[in-house]
């Protein structure tokens, strides 16, 4: 989670915002979640750069990007790494309140403060894929 909380604040750091949770087009189309767009701040920048952000998480040009796993998003002594359909996990969540559909939260709008405020916490059951454009609870 420290890797998690450093590359959500590196990222605020250059875009002066959080990641938005989930970027969702005007037609509802899912295109791709908030661990996909820090992914230059979590030491997967190769991955990031073959990612097609005009195309969905679950596209074909997306397919192998998505598919990787990615230790950082995944919580030491849980065996389960992908989805039957072969997409990485994550046993990660953002929180809803600020990283959530389109979102671009800033840090000034945390009005507890980033110390008292939780970015992103570990789950243990109902994983999604790391990709996918609604990972907060």
């Amino acid at each position: 989670l420290k890797q998690i909380g450093l590359a959500l604040h590196n990222y605020n750091d250059t875009h002066r915002c959080l990641p938005p949770g989930g970027t969702i087009r005007e037609d509802d189309t899912a295109m791709q979640g908030w661990i996909a767009m820090m992914m230059p701040f979590l030491d997967a920048s190769p991955y990031y750069s073959w990612l097609d952000f005009n195309d969905s998480w679950q596209s074909t040009s997306n397919r192998y990007v998505f598919d990787q796993r990615l230790p950082v998003v995944l919580v030491p002594g849980v065996e389960q790494h992908f989805t039957d359909s072969g997409f990485g996990l994550t046993q990660i969540m953002g929180n809803p309140n600020l990283l959530h559909r389109n979102s671009d939260v800033t840090f000034e709008e945390m009005t507890n403060g980033t110390s008292f405020t939780w970015l992103a916490g570990e789950v243990t059951g109902d994983f999604q894929p790391w990709c996918y454009p609604f990972n907060w609870r």
